[in-house]
């Protein structure tokens, strides 16, 4: 797609009209702010604006697109080209590309606010009011979670990814530990926010110890799925059992010393992949 093309419900609009964008400017979306007057507080209005949802809000984005067609003949047949992209377009609400942001896709309402006819040449003039966000489409991370890993996810609007896993994991973001069982699943309580949410993933939860304030505010039956090592573990070695001739079983049992319990297992040297992945929309302004 060229600079002067744009696609629109899935369709060139050079391809269907034989019209090209001309110029087009944009009125990028409007900050929300949301002010409260307090009873006797002295500085005036809170700025309350992102408490309702923890995030910035925004109003509409307009973007006003011009554009040309060369038509053979009279002026009747630039009213006609015109007919046909009102009836295509007018106050349709559609997903559309433009050639000048390449990679990403819009969403708006469309509307043929200005047209004119000449001999031998029709313009015309699109408004487009649109929601806040553009988008770049699902993205998917993977993290090997092994023993834990702390990941870094990029996004622009708050989103709650879908989780993927083969084995139980746990996920901690801000301080809130999110279980997932093995399956795609999501919880809406992780509610990812940008530009950077840093996360620490562990898909060996049975290995480790973990604190008790990692699962502040949570009760018994949020885990009555899992079994007590999962929830106590975060982080620690990797273990796989010994067998009677590993060491230090191969010498004497004079030799062996610790109980039963520290003797029983290893760290594993070669630990399976434990691969979780992280799917959401990633939405910029």
């Amino acid at each position: 797609m060229t600079m002067y093309d744009m696609e629109i419900g899935g369709e060139s609009l050079l391809g269907r009209t034989g019209a090209v964008v001309a110029d087009w400017t944009e009125s990028p979306p409007e900050p929300v702010q949301r002010w409260i007057d307090v009873p006797g507080r002295q500085d005036g209005p809170i700025d309350a604006s992102e408490a309702a949802t923890g995030a910035p809000e925004y109003g509409r984005r307009r973007l006003d697109i011009r554009l040309l067609r060369i038509v053979d003949g009279s002026e009747r047949a630039a009213v006609t080209w015109l007919t046909e992209l009102r009836r295509w377009l007018h106050n349709r609400s559609l997903r559309f590309a433009v050639g000048w942001d390449p990679g990403y896709t819009y969403e708006g309402r469309f509307a043929v606010a200005e047209n004119a006819a000449y001999d031998g040449v029709a313009e015309a003039r699109l408004t487009v009011d649109c929601g806040p966000w553009k988008t770049k489409g699902e993205r998917t991370y993977r993290v090997e979670a092994s023993l834990g890993k702390t990941v870094v996810l990029r996004l622009g609007a708050p989103v709650v990814p879908t989780v993927t896993c083969d084995v139980p994991c746990l996920v901690n973001y801000m301080g809130e530990t999110h279980a997932f069982g093995p399956g795609t699943s999501r919880d809406p309580s992780l509610v990812l926010r940008g530009p950077e949410a840093y996360l620490t993933v562990n898909a060996t939860p049975d290995h480790g110890t973990a604190a008790w304030s990692a699962y502040e505010g949570r009760s018994w039956a949020d885990y009555g799925w899992a079994r007590l090592a999962y929830l106590a573990g975060a982080g620690g070695p990797e273990m796989e059992p010994r067998a009677w001739g590993d060491e230090p079983f191969d010498g004497t049992w004079a030799d062996v010393g610790g109980t039963w319990l520290d003797n029983a297992y290893r760290v594993a040297e070669n630990p399976p992949r434990r691969d979780v992945f992280f799917t959401y929309e990633w939405k910029d302004l």
